[in-house]
């Protein structure tokens, strides 16, 4: 059986490699069926997670267990039967690119391979063939302009200390005043309120309990802390999506500026979208471009974005021919994923302003 045929009769396996989480499931479905964090715990009682670190060369070892673990609870009996779509944050590193190309294909023998971009994907996952992405991940906010399915050189961006371990971390320093010696607050509970419970809204009050059943007060500092953490700086959000539309041609800003896409899990903080407005038209108006109109898209499967862009992606008739074929693979060796796939050599990482 060739590659080709057995990629239409089983379908593309989709891969979505974050710093915080591994999602993985079958093209053309709504959402990954399997969500796996990507770390390894120092201990059962630690807070802190040693991650596999795609900004670097990561260890082999691990990437393989994960994968491993990934496939155990896939509808896949073989590996070898299903072609992949590994998507990736734009400040994964070479070798670690490399080293996934390689791995996936002389361990596990799969028959094709293609690697995406982030917010390349959560664009699609919209809908749209224009727009700028804001992926609000787990260890860096990155930025991506797309005007008519070509790249807008420039706006490719990508910057950790508005990320969602920053977040993250900020909810885990108000928690400790409720933590007694006889509790402790795991990461996932920190995770937790900041995509539920936190809101970024001066006028709204409320009250959460943690699981133990201790009320938190969510305090106008609190608020005010997140806000500063998140758009606050020369490298806010709403600032790095400025520049990421600012750096396309006058003739696409327009719509770019209209089609701005908010993904990731630091974007699920209660009134996110209404904050990036106020901040985004507020550097409009400072940069003198204040007629634009300026809409932003916060769809509730935000979360899930890139993977649902993969997922769709992966499941049209037309991308049969894009990917890395395993005789290609052979031919040319790991460094084919460079030529082949989307290249990210020009990524920002943060002096942009």
């Amino acid at each position: 059986m060739s590659s080709d045929e057995s990629e239409d009769e089983y379908g593309h396996v989709v891969f979505e490699l974050g710093s915080w989480s591994t999602r993985a499931g079958m093209a053309g479905e709504d959402a990954p069926s399997v969500i796996r964090p990507t770390y390894i715990p120092e201990s059962v009682d630690n807070l802190e997670r040693t991650e596999l670190d795609y900004t670097k060369r990561f260890s082999p070892d691990k990437f393989e267990h994960l994968l491993n673990l990934c496939y155990s609870e896939l509808p896949v009996k073989d590996p070898a039967g299903h072609g992949v779509i590994v998507i990736e944050p734009l400040s994964v590193s070479n070798a670690s690119r490399e080293l996934a190309l390689q791995i996936l294909m002389d361990t596990f023998q799969v028959p094709s391979y293609y690697a995406a971009a982030s917010p390349q994907m959560s664009l699609y996952a919209s809908g749209r063939g224009s727009g700028t992405v804001i992926q609000c991940g787990h260890a860096a906010t990155e930025t991506m302009s797309i005007y008519e399915g070509y790249l807008v050189p420039g706006s490719l961006m990508s910057y950790p200390d508005n990320s969602g371990r920053k977040v993250t971390s900020l909810v885990k320093e108000w928690l400790r005043k409720y933590i007694t010696t006889e509790t402790a607050y795991g990461y996932d509970v920190c995770v937790n309120a900041k995509e539920e419970n936190v809101s970024l809204l001066q006028d709204e009050f409320h009250d959460f309990s943690l699981p133990d059943g201790k009320l938190v007060n969510v305090s106008p500092q609190m608020k005010s802390d997140l806000s500063s953490c998140i758009f606050g700086g020369d490298h806010g959000v709403a600032k790095m999506a400025y520049h990421a539309v600012m750096a396309a041609d006058i003739d696409m800003r327009r719509d770019l500026f209209c089609n701005v896409i908010l993904s990731g899990g630091a974007s699920l903080v209660k009134g996110f979208r209404e904050t990036f407005l106020k901040e985004i038209r507020k550097e409009s108006n400072v940069r003198h471009t204040e007629n634009l109109k300026i809409n932003a898209v916060a769809a509730p499967e935000r979360k899930y974005n890139s993977w649902i862009g993969g997922s769709i992606v992966g499941s049209l008739t037309c991308f049969q021919g894009a990917h890395i074929s395993k005789e290609l693979y052979e031919e040319v060796g790991p460094s084919i994923v460079h030529r082949y796939c989307f290249n990210y050599g020009n990524v920002k990482m943060g002096d942009f302003v």
